[in-house]
């Protein structure tokens, strides 16, 4: 009894949740003025790999997003929070992390049917590698060109950064940039932390070699936001469940209002 009563307070909350978000009301935030940067990894038709979503689930939440949202390039929302403007719209922005070949393979054409803007962020010497579950170079540099296309760096290596002596967290920063740089003939100005793990040393480190701003893997809640640790919410098979999914973002969609880089 007290299991189908559980059941049933969980559905009406989910309905309860789904009518506020179809019009247009976040159920979790006081405020229509926010931002919110998704962070993916693997889009795979197996869905092996706990952070992996399928390509069904990953075409409904863009589809979902720019129904609901406004979708920008990790550049615009950076630039647009850091002039503290107010705003009706919420912003979206799309990350992917590790450069799997699934993104190649599933994740771009659904991002081109949308017409989404995507930041990718890579490894050049996993990708060096050429291992059959990563991009090749080819590839990279292919969809670099692409207009709604941006990249970053992922670290040299995606060695866990809050480990190293300083010396070695610099060559993850400075050599993956010039590497990245060279390769794509653009600008590399953002930085996500290999598993999110951040060095006392790296904000310093990631100024002086001009990155504007770094990104994280966990939402987090300060009053100000510094630009070199922007939290972002993962993706993975749990919270990408319809339902489900809608929930996760209206409860990590975060204010910027009077608030600066």
């Amino acid at each position: 009894m007290i299991k189908n009563l559980k059941k049933n307070c969980k559905t009406e909350y989910l309905r309860f949740t789904k009518i506020l978000l179809s019009k247009g009301i976040l159920p979790f935030s006081k405020k229509n003025n926010g931002f919110l940067i998704l962070n993916y990894h693997s889009v795979q038709k197996d869905n092996n790999y706990p952070f992996a979503i399928s390509p069904e689930d990953f075409e409904f939440q863009l589809r979902y997003l720019a129904n609901n949202f406004k979708i920008k390039t990790v550049a615009e929302i950076v630039e647009h929070i850091s002039t503290g403007k107010n705003t009706s719209d919420i912003l979206v922005g799309i990350t992917f992390d590790d450069g799997y070949i699934d993104n190649y393979k599933y994740a771009l054409p659904i991002l081109q049917k949308y017409n989404v803007p995507a930041m990718f962020f890579i490894n050049p010497n996993i990708i060096d590698l050429q291992y059959e579950s990563f991009m090749s170079w080819k590839e990279i540099i292919e969809i670099a060109n692409m207009e709604f296309i941006q990249f970053g760096s992922h670290g040299l290596s995606h060695l866990p950064l809050s480990v190293l002596q300083k010396k070695d967290i610099e060559i993850e920063i400075s050599k993956s940039k010039t590497i990245l740089e060279n390769r794509l003939k653009k600008d590399i100005i953002f930085f996500a932390f290999p598993f999110g793990m951040v060095h006392p040393e790296c904000q310093e480190l990631l100024e002086s070699y001009h990155y504007i701003a770094g990104f994280i893997t966990v939402l987090n809640n300060d009053k100000t936001i510094n630009p070199y640790t922007i939290g972002r919410l993962v993706m993975n098979k749990n919270n990408s469940i319809p339902n489900y999914f809608e929930i996760a973002v209206a409860k990590a969609i975060r204010s910027y209002q009077n608030s600066s880089l």
